[in-house]
């Protein structure tokens, strides 16, 4: 019997052979017993094991395995390795070299088997290595010939993918497919309807009424997504394509004719989806399109941003110039936006007028505080940053305070003049847009009394008419509410967005039928009443209405409560 070296450490390494219970050349308790006896027969005792029921063909996926060598590595003094067969511990060329080249740094002083110990010699390290290869070797033929004995099992018609497909049943004996006598009929009902151009949600929802269930090991009710996952005619017509491994034709019995595979094989191609053949997809024409809505700093594109956070506000169409651009308002005031849209929909001349004289009218008195309030803002980052330049502070801010800057070295200093300017430069944007868009800004309460006094002194057959469209108008044009007397409950109203969201609610207000089947929110609530068509634009504008009458995607600001005045 060979001596072995005396180390302080033994550990065992267990690995199955399969994965498979029943097709193990040596169970782990069975390779455990027998190791144990060996460290007997040598006055050893293993100190620990470690046993993996994982595959070693792939390098470092065995957990087990990559805490064995973890602790080799860590240990300080050489270790005794026990296992049943080189091949338990490496089946790849990367892990058996690294058990290898732990045994050549005297990090392990023995590889024990029960047929012979590899220690740290030439010799044993070159057996060491050819017994990893032969075990990687034989790991690769193993699949070869897994893989040509079910290559000559499928040339003799035997069904070698698994479970049998629905419709059929797999022969133990044969391993041929053969129909099922319940499934199968189902199975060709299928297929006929399918290639007769029947909708697959009405097929799939025909069999979900009648309570037939996809498989036999799945009792799952149809939908549309397993129906077209069952949509190939090759299985049901006795063969399969070549590339799908089935290459012999009439291997079992066919459930549908080559006729009715082909048609349905061609309506896949053609791309026919949950609907039926594929339509060209066409965008009825937007009543704004005539309206064009720019940024009003640099000019470009605007568009309604569609998450439901920023509900009823603009962003750069271009994804380059949101990052270049700041800016979300437009160039124009809402409220010519607005008479371009009425003009769209041929609202009477003297209703355009009357609005024109509105727009004239209005002063932005809102707008003047938030102006002001920029400017102070201004003035006392200009002189911080001032004192920043001078190194001293005697300006203090709670919105921006700073530590002494004796205490700061010159790069934190040259930081925080930086960031100042960062601010001052923001700062002087938003007081540019505040100049530039005054007029998008309406205070309620002029609003209301400039409107009240137009439709007293209008005609008496339009008195009604403007009434109805300004309260319309004033609902979805006024953003601030500062002098507007309180609601019922003596809150005060809430700040409606007069932005492109808007516009689109009262293009669909304006566009509705008579039936009165769009819901339109225009008293506040997601769910309000709908409100009755309007009847005040003459038969001239019913008429073109009628005409170019579309559905407008309902997007209604069901959070907001409208202004009542």
């Amino acid at each position: 019997m060979q001596d072995l070296p005396y180390v302080e450490l033994n550990l065992g390494y267990l690995r199955k052979s399969k994965t498979q219970e029943d097709r193990q050349v040596s169970s782990i308790p069975a390779q455990e017993k027998e190791l144990c006896d060996l460290s007997e027969r040598h006055s050893k005792k293993i100190d620990k094991f470690f046993r993996d029921e994982k595959r070693a063909k792939e390098p470092y996926e065995r957990d087990e395995f990559n805490a064995m060598v973890e602790e080799i590595k860590l240990s300080k003094s050489p270790v005794g390795l026990w296992t049943w067969k080189p091949n338990r511990l490496a089946r790849n060329g990367l892990e058996g070299e690294t058990i290898v080249y732990l045994l050549k740094k005297e990090k392990i002083a023995f590889i024990a088997t029960p047929r012979k110990i590899f220690l740290n010699t030439i010799d044993d390290r070159k057996l060491l290595k050819e017994k990893f290869s032969e075990a990687e070797i034989e790991n690769d033929e193993r699949g070869e010939d897994i893989q040509r004995g079910k290559r000559s099992e499928r040339d003799m018609g035997k069904w070698t993918n698994g479970a049998a497909p629905y419709g059929f049943n797999k022969s133990k004996e044969t391993k041929h497919l053969e129909p099922n006598p319940v499934t199968a009929p189902i199975k060709a009902e299928f297929y006929y309807r399918y290639a007769h151009s029947e909708l697959i949600s009405s097929i799939a929802g025909n069999f979900h009424d009648r309570g037939i269930h996809i498989k036999q090991h799945r009792m799952k009710d149809w939908t549309t997504e397993t129906a077209l996952a069952t949509s190939c005619g090759h299985i049901a017509t006795g063969y399969r394509k070549k590339e799908i491994m089935i290459i012999c034709r009439n291997a079992h019995t066919a459930l549908i004719d080559e006729e009715t595979a082909e048609a349905c094989r061609v309506r896949r191609q053609r791309g026919a989806d949950r609907s039926g053949a594929r339509q060209p997809r066409t965008r009825p024409p937007s009543p704004l399109r005539g309206i064009k809505v720019r940024c009003g700093e640099c000019g470009n594109a605007l568009q309604l941003h569609r998450n439901k956070s920023k509900h009823g506000t603009f962003r750069h169409r271009d994804p380059d110039r949101r990052r270049e651009c700041n800016n979300t308002l437009p160039a124009r005031p809402i409220l010519e936006l607005l008479l371009g849209f009425l003009r769209v929909f041929s609202v009477p001349e003297r209703f355009l007028s009357l609005l024109a004289e509105v727009r004239r009218n209005l002063a932005a008195s809102i707008n003047a505080e938030r102006l002001e309030g920029a400017k102070a803002e201004r003035d006392g980052v200009k002189k911080l940053l001032k004192a920043a330049h001078d190194e001293l502070v005697p300006v203090t801010t709670d919105k921006l305070p700073l530590t002494p800057l004796s205490d700061l070295s010159r790069e934190e200093i040259r930081q925080r003049i930086k960031n100042i300017e960062e601010r001052l430069k923001g700062i002087e944007r938003d007081i540019k847009l505040l100049e530039n868009h005054q007029q998008n800004e309406i205070d309620a309460s002029v609003v209301a009394a400039r409107l009240a006094e137009l439709v007293q002194n209008a005609d008496p057959s339009d008195a009604k008419a403007l009434s109805e469209l300004f309260q319309r108008l004033i609902d979805f044009l006024v953003i601030g509410a500062k002098d507007a007397p309180p609601n019922e409950g003596g809150t005060q109203p809430v700040i409606v967005n007069s932005k492109y969201q808007s516009l689109m609610d009262l293009s669909t207000w304006i566009t509705r039928d008579d039936v009165g089947k769009r819901k339109v929110c225009l008293n506040g609530g997601r769910h309000s009443p709908p409100s009755p068509a309007p009847d005040h634009l003459g038969a001239r504008v019913r008429e073109r209405l009628v005409v170019r009458r579309h559905p407008i995607p309902p997007h209604p600001p069901g959070d907001f409560e409208f202004l009542s005045l």
